[in-house]
């Protein structure tokens, strides 16, 4: 839905990200990389530029 909603230049005040895991082993770390980044950027481009700037958080959990 991520992908159509950027296609189509939607804007939004908030983007809250909620990625599945991509990755279950240390071999598919690198694809897993490129699919959060992929999917941060669509986010970043579907954020309305406001008075204050953009203002991003990014959370992370290291097990």
């Amino acid at each position: 839905m991520l992908k159509t909603w950027a296609k189509e230049g939607r804007k939004y005040d908030v983007v809250i990200l909620d990625p599945p895991a991509f990755t279950k082993s240390r071999s598919a770390v690198e694809g897993a990389v490129r699919g959060y980044k992929e999917i941060n950027l669509r986010a970043l481009k579907m954020v309305k530029k406001g008075v204050f700037g953009n203002l991003l958080l990014f959370p992370f959990y290291v097990s």
